[in-house]
């Protein structure tokens, strides 16, 4: 059955977060259906040309792989001139996706710090033409804090997975709001980008766990109480909730970052050399991911 939709997934990265970026978009590639076609859009900045090439490697068959340098587009948005060399620049690439991609109407924008375990036909086809963003309820007392505190009407929701109505962003300038709100906060609140896309894109709809699910409270939560209470949860097991999820989403406890005792990622991606992707991918794949959600 072939699938004629384009599904566009964009990802930001930069040295440092190279190797998460990479396993993600690996993961992604090789656990995708046969039919769908990808469009993988990977904004960068100070990638080497050797590692575009390692990142490149990974298509197959209907994946397409682009690499955008973030400086060379921000240099032509001269209308946000006064952002372009601010310290706090991954944060504000992410409130100008919707210039930075003019030609794109609708993408999902997907974290580094991620491992995508099923394809996501259905999750782009999700309908947003009415909103700006879909996305999933950040779950937490942090989420029920900054509800509280903003005022907002729906959960407050994270965006390191969003569905994206670009098209009708730009018509609405939401670029220029989000870097308003940013410029109006305390960085206390902002984290990151994520207030500011809560604050400018309250009415956003809300997805299913399973679209971002994290790994974080799935290991260290025993008790599916704290899921119904804090996340659009429906499963009657734990079980259950890892079988149906297919984004899982490292937001708080990074593998990559964790002391090397024990550490299968750390101990096969420190070296800088050809196997530093290959080990990578196959610990993350094959061993540290089956063993800690056990």
């Amino acid at each position: 059955m072939k699938n004629d939709t384009e599904i566009n997934i964009v990802y930001l990265t930069d040295e440092n977060y190279l190797a998460p970026t990479y396993v993600s978009i690996y993961s992604l590639i090789h656990n995708k259906s046969n039919y769908s076609r990808y469009n993988i859009i990977i904004l960068e900045r100070n990638i080497h040309e050797e590692d575009k090439k390692y990142l490149s490697s990974t298509a197959i068959e209907n994946v397409k792989i682009k690499h955008i340098d973030i400086d060379d587009k921000l240099s032509s948005l001269t209308e946000f001139e006064q952002f372009h060399n601010d310290d706090r620049q991954s944060a504000l690439i992410k409130m100008l996706l919707p210039e930075l991609l003019a030609e794109y109407k609708k993408i999902v924008f997907i974290d580094g710090d991620t491992f995508i375990i099923k394809d996501l036909t259905e999750l782009y086809c999700t309908d947003v033409q009415e909103t700006y963003v879909a996305a999933v309820r950040d779950y937490g007392p942090t989420s029920k804090m900054m509800r509280d505190k903003l005022g907002l009407q729906k959960y407050y929701f994270n965006s390191g997975v969003m569905v994206m109505n670009l098209e009708k962003m730009r018509k609405d300038n939401i670029s220029t709001k989000l870097l308003a709100v940013k410029s109006s906060i305390p960085d206390s609140l902002s984290f990151w980008d994520q207030t500011p896309y809560n604050i400018v894109c309250s009415d956003y709809l809300e997805l299913p766990m399973k679209w971002n699910f994290y790994f974080n409270y799935y290991y260290l939560t025993q008790d599916l109480e704290f899921f119904y209470d804090n996340c659009m949860c429906t499963y009657e097991t734990k079980s259950q909730m890892r079988e149906d999820s297919a984004i899982i989403h490292f937001a708080a406890y990074k593998p990559w970052t964790q002391p090397k005792i024990k550490n299968p990622w750390y101990k096969n991606t420190v070296k800088k050399d050809v196997s530093f992707y290959d080990s990578a991918i196959g610990y993350i794949a094959t061993q540290w991911f089956d063993i800690l959600l056990k």
